[in-house]
């Protein structure tokens, strides 16, 4: 009986173990990535990730297009969070952070014809996350 008790309890001591590990951090491939909005694909968006967690960011809008060589910062991924502090040569944004839920984020979605669907949220610009279809360049 003893051992039975002893049996449950350890099992029941790893169960909870697994479920409060943390999670691993998601991982995104490096290269060029392009990025439309979604709500009306006239926003697009050219990220450059790199394997040194260094990253490029060029957008364009009807509006505006921005000046070279664009922003450029560093990222670095939270559990599905990707942010990245980038500096911008833009009077009115010299720098720009930017968070994208990568959870949708596969080697699969990212090469797929709708691209994987990422949340983004750009601090000081929007107040709201704008919903992007992200597809990696070959």
């Amino acid at each position: 009986m003893k051992k039975l008790l002893l049996g449950g309890l350890i099992t029941s001591l790893l169960s909870f173990a697994v479920i409060a590990a943390p999670k691993a951090n998601k991982t995104i491939e490096p290269g060029l990535y392009h990025a439309v909005d979604i709500d009306s694909g006239t926003i697009k968006a050219q990220l450059q990730m790199n394997a040194d967690s260094t990253v490029q960011f060029k957008v364009q809008a009807p509006d505006f297009e921005m000046p070279e060589p664009g922003c450029s910062g560093t990222y670095t991924v939270t559990g599905t969070t990707l942010s990245a502090v980038m500096t911008c040569p833009l009077t009115i944004l010299p720098e720009a952070s930017v968070k994208i839920d990568i959870s949708t984020v596969t080697p699969q979605s990212v090469r797929s014809e709708q691209g994987a669907i990422v949340p983004v949220m750009i601090d000081g610009l929007t107040d709201e996350p704008a919903n992007f279809s992200l597809k990696i360049v070959e």
